[in-house]
């Protein structure tokens, strides 16, 4: 009985080394296109809504739109990261679901998980068709991430949630939600001299929850953009 538990666990181990390698390869081959080619695409606006659990950890709803500047674009990306020392250990429980969908209403749900540091996600979402030059695709993914937000949550720590694009963005929302009960103080980041217009609001929805929202307009590039949070 040892044995074949043995041999079980030999198998899993070996079999998620294999996934591993691969999705290392087709994150190498992605980069190599990107550096060659350069970024054939950018995005024009980006929502992204996170729900934040007593416990630290965050499930993110994010919606981007994208124009193509390219003849052809075979995949897409988007970047997720946290902020602190987060434990390794929580990377295997990190699930993205993918749903892109171009002009011509087509669905596309096939994507690669790659870790470009400890603390760095890149989400390769791979096209069945390429996208022609001008065309716009909008991707809606969903991120669950385990402890994301828990020196948040659990030691009262400040964090900050933050986008950024290496081209102008068009407009950028966030919308954040923490527990009933849990108050913070919100500071906008990233808005102001050199870009279009902001507002930030923060009340409490129908279940009487927290609830942060940014809007920030015309953003230049690499300008991060979102809320920082502070218990109060």
């Amino acid at each position: 009985m040892f044995a074949l538990v043995a041999v079980h666990l030999i198998t899993q181990i070996s079999a998620q080394r294999r996934d591993a390698e691969t999705r290392e390869l087709v994150a190498r081959y992605c980069a190599a296109i990107e550096k060659r080619s350069g970024t054939r695409w950018r995005v024009t606006r980006w929502a992204q809504e996170s729900d934040i659990a007593a416990n630290g950890d965050t499930s993110a709803k994010i919606d981007f739109t994208l124009a193509v500047e390219a003849d052809h674009v075979d995949f897409v990306s988007f970047t997720d990261r946290v902020n602190w020392d987060w434990p390794a250990r929580h990377r295997s429980r990190v699930r993205v679901r993918v749903e892109a969908v171009d002009a011509n209403e087509r669905s596309h749900v096939r994507s690669t998980v790659v870790w470009l540091s400890a603390t760095t996600m890149k989400v390769l979402v791979h096209l069945d068709e390429p996208l022609a030059r001008g065309s716009v695709c909008r991707v809606r993914a969903t991120v669950d991430w385990p402890a994301k937000c828990a020196p948040l949550m659990k030691a009262a720590r400040a964090d900050e949630l933050l986008a950024s694009f290496g081209s102008d963005v068009e407009e950028i929302a966030q919308r954040v939600t923490l527990p009933a009960g849990f108050h913070v103080r919100v500071e906008p980041v990233g808005v102001g001299q050199g870009m279009g217009e902001y507002s930030a609001v923060t009340g409490l929805d129908a279940s009487g929850r927290t609830s942060v929202r940014l809007v920030a307009r015309a953003v230049p590039a690499y300008r991060k953009v979102g809320v920082r949070l502070d218990v109060v």
